[in-house]
């Protein structure tokens, strides 16, 4: 069973950096942030490996 987690603040620093971490290691990760435009390139990567 793989483990979700929901990352607030993820468009920099240390939310940035945990959103990408547990997504490298399997983990479903939902992440919010302020501006959506600031983790834009990170989102078409996980929208291409997982589609719902």
């Amino acid at each position: 069973m793989n483990k979700t987690i929901l990352i607030t603040g993820a468009s920099s620093g240390i939310g940035k950096a945990t959103e990408l971490l547990l997504y490298e290691k399997g983990w479903n990760v939902v992440a919010t942030m302020r501006n959506p435009d600031a983790g834009a390139d990170r989102t078409l990567v996980k929208r291409k490996k997982r589609c719902y």
